[in-house]
């Protein structure tokens, strides 16, 4: 029997990594979308949102997909969750 082991991330984010991540994370999550209906939304297979939130190994957004989602989410509304206040 072998032990189920926790998911873990190996790569290296900068910090504007991780703050473009949950920034969009946050904002899936305060609009109450699902991972598979932004997925949908941005013209997508139904794993690829998830996979960029669990950061699966090349699971990036494109510059389109940010376009998207500033305007599916609307521009003033993820400036007001930057935390570059």
């Amino acid at each position: 029997m072998q032990p189920k082991l926790p998911v873990t991330y190996g790569g290296m984010l900068t910090q504007d990594e991780l703050a473009e991540r949950y920034v969009y994370i946050s904002a899936r999550v305060r609009c109450n979308y699902t991972e598979e209906e932004l997925s949908f939304l941005l013209g997508r297979a139904p794993y690829y949102f998830s996979d960029y939130e669990r950061m699966e190994e090349g699971a990036k957004l494109t510059g389109i997909d940010m376009e998207n989602l500033k305007y599916i989410f609307s521009e003033i509304y993820l400036d007001e969750l930057s935390l570059k206040g």
